[in-house]
């Protein structure tokens, strides 16, 4: 007997919507429209073609949003690592010879396995990183990623689920579910790689530069004037000098994420990071987390980090490197000290590039970069 199939993540409610702008199509041709409109209904994009063609049917009598900018129907962030964008860059202390060996020295235990543990332990921090590492993606453009993942005490696997939609667990016949690693052929090889980088970068747009960002059709970041224009109120933050609207209300989300706002959730993990000596020492009393059930017999909830616990699946793509493969190395994080004894306070890493004098100095000064992407990176900002 077969039962009953799963209803989408996101359901397809959104809003009957124009949005009119310069068009980038995302087709196999790179077409770009200079003057086009998107079509959006219930969640769906009906439509993608130039200003001046018929609208589709169902359209008729929508008023029409003009951006003044360039859009990108249905672009897609296929690799990330969500739950660490908490953290500042890390200075890698000196040059390694590939990604595999930095994660098993002491300071990488220190400043990023090491909190990332406690963090990821720490259930009642959940909600609020959540909602801290999505709204950067909203603050960058990004509508879909790779979620995070979560294993539970009863050895429960499962997604959070929030704004950004989530390449890995979508339930919908529409949005098919991508593997953990994308596949790429120029990623098969290191030297094929490399020349892709070096064929330049497909924006120049800054944070400061993004108007609007929409996800199954509803406006969820963007600047006063679209949001009023689509009759969208929201959470006010700043991207520099810049003021910016986030909505981030969503009846399917996660509730525990649901009751949080950015604001709040930002200060949890401010104070978090700033006692993680002190949490670290929590978590390594006899009622340690994972010891066993909650009081009231629910599942325990933590962060399933790929590179620290064995959790099955990992989000590390593997390029071949002289006779073997990369990412196949032992857990990051193992050590003989409890991590009471080696974190110290850490800082938030801000919400946005605009807002952190620290980062492209930071960037210029990775050992592990060569000095023309660094100088790449750098100028894009």
């Amino acid at each position: 007997m077969t039962g009953a199939r799963k209803p989408p993540i996101d359901p397809l409610t959104g809003p009957t919507t124009i949005l009119e702008g310069r068009i980038v199509t995302m087709d196999a041709a790179n077409t770009v429209i200079p003057s086009g409109r998107v079509y959006m209904k219930a969640g769906i994009l009906t439509a993608v073609q130039s200003a001046d063609a018929p609208e589709p049917a169902g359209f008729s009598g929508v008023s029409v949003t003009r951006t003044r900018g360039t859009l990108y129907p249905g672009l897609i962030e296929l690799h990330n690592h969500l739950s660490y964008n908490a953290l500042r860059l890390w200075a890698v202390p000196k040059k390694f010879s590939n990604r595999d060996q930095w994660g098993g020295i002491a300071e990488y235990r220190q400043r990023v396995s090491g909190p990332m543990t406690i963090i990821g332990e720490t259930p009642e921090l959940l909600p609020a990183l959540v909602r801290y590492v999505e709204a950067k993606c909203l603050l960058a453009g990004v509508t879909a990623s790779q979620g995070i993942a979560l294993f539970s005490n009863a050895g429960v696997r499962r997604f959070y689920r929030g704004i950004v939609r989530n390449v890995e667990a979508t339930d919908e016949a529409a949005l098919p579910e991508a593997a953990t690693r994308i596949a790429n052929v120029d990623m098969q090889s290191a030297s094929r790689f490399l020349e892709r980088l070096k064929k330049g970068n497909c924006f120049t747009a800054k944070e400061a530069d993004m108007g609007l960002v929409v996800i199954n059709g509803v406006p969820r970041f963007g600047t006063p004037a679209l949001f009023s224009a689509l009759k969208v109120s929201g959470e006010t933050v700043k991207i520099g000098s810049a003021s910016r609207r986030l909505f981030l209300t969503q009846d399917t989300q996660d509730p525990q994420v649901g009751k949080i706002s950015l604001s709040h959730a930002a200060e949890a993990l401010r104070a978090a990071l700033k006692k993680l000596p002190v949490l670290a020492k929590k978590l390594e009393k006899p009622k340690a987390l994972m010891r066993g059930p909650s009081r009231d017999g629910a599942p325990v909830w933590r962060l399933a980090l790929d590179e620290i616990a064995d959790t099955g699946v990992s989000v590390r793509p593997r390029l071949p490197l002289g006779h073997r493969h990369t990412g196949a190395r032992a857990l990051a994080g193992a050590g003989t000290l409890p991590l009471s004894q080696i974190v110290q306070p850490l800082v938030l890493d801000p919400l946005s590039v605009a807002g952190d004098a620290e980062f492209l100095p930071s960037i210029r000064a990775q050992r592990n970069l060569p000095p023309w992407l660094a100088e790449e990176l750098v100028s894009l900002y």
